[in-house]
């Protein structure tokens, strides 16, 4: 009777555990289909890339010399707070490993071996060890909904991925990627006076040639992965004005110009507010305003 009543129990998920359940089954589907040995083995990294954030923006670059930036704006509820640069720099990594797997299905290859460089400890760890992170933490949504997709994406793409550590002071190029002006406190000639992608891309091969890609080039990114990182964005949003929440044990609403409320427990945003300006004609852009520096003469890679 008892193995009889144990056979009708049910067991109710929520939907970060079906969620997970969902990318085990995706992942049963392509181990019973066959796994490549290229996958399992140590291999040299076929494609690199870069990442860098803070709380004002993210931006990274890979050994092509695709670039790419976001900015935090304004009005989100960790615009500012260190507290969320973990999860930013997951994300950063988390776009690399996005657009390489893109270069490397235009470039027709076969299990790519991606390696990701970031200078945050938890991020790299997370790409391969997201599930220690405590249910609590306000870092857990978005960080799962990272990991996942991620695995999603490299499963179906037969890609090895891999991720490494590097001091900040070598990230150069992607920590000038991630803000502009002077909204950290302390400010870099180049982005001093928030220039548009296009003048910007100019100024790094001007003064920092030798430590990017020739072909190194900002765009903006693709529509897909754009969306993917705004909804990550969105996920610790609501985190943090849940914990605000909590703290004030009070309503918060808080905006530019009274546009913006989060009675409602989110933050709306849409792509452009996320998006820097791509060329000079696109902004009020003060031309001529960049400091005068001396270009970088030596790698800072060794």
């Amino acid at each position: 009777q008892q193995g009889s009543h144990a056979a009708r129990q049910t067991v109710r998920l929520n939907d970060e555990e079906v969620a997970d359940m969902t990318l085990w089954l995706e992942f049963l589907d392509l181990a019973r289909q066959g796994i490549s040995i290229n996958i399992l083995t140590v291999r040299t990294p076929t494609r690199m890339a870069w990442s860098d954030s803070c709380p004002f923006g993210l931006g990274g670059y890979s050994l092509k010399g695709r670039a790419w930036r976001i900015k935090i704006p304004h009005d989100c509820p960790f615009y500012g707070d260190d507290t969320a640069n973990n999860v930013l720099e997951f994300l950063g990594m988390a776009i690399s490993v996005m657009l390489l797997l893109k270069e490397a299905d235009e470039d027709h290859e076969r299990h790519p071996c991606i390696l990701v460089l970031g200078d945050n400890t938890s991020a790299v760890s997370w790409i391969f060890k997201s599930g220690r992170i405590s249910r609590k933490s306000r870092y857990y949504p978005a960080v799962k909904f990272i990991a996942r997709t991620v695995a999603s994406r490299a499963l179906h793409a037969g890609a090895q991925i891999c991720s490494q550590h590097l001091a900040g002071v070598t990230n150069i190029v992607a920590d000038i990627l991630s803000f502009e002006g002077d909204c950290r406190g302390t400010t870099n000639p180049i982005t001093i006076d928030c220039p548009p992608d296009d003048v910007l891309t100019e100024r790094i091969h001007e003064f920092y040639s030798q430590v990017v890609p020739s072909g190194f080039k900002i765009r903006r990114l693709p529509n897909e992965i754009e969306s993917f990182a705004l909804s990550v964005m969105q996920l610790a949003a609501r985190s943090w004005i849940q914990k605000a929440k909590r703290l004030s044990r009070r309503e918060t609403g808080l905006g530019e110009d009274g546009l913006v409320s989060w009675t409602s427990g989110e933050w709306s945003a849409t792509p452009s507010s996320i998006r820097f300006p791509a060329q000079r004609k696109d902004c009020s852009w003060p031309e001529g305003s960049c400091l005068t520096i001396e270009p970088l003469t030596s790698t800072h890679r060794e």
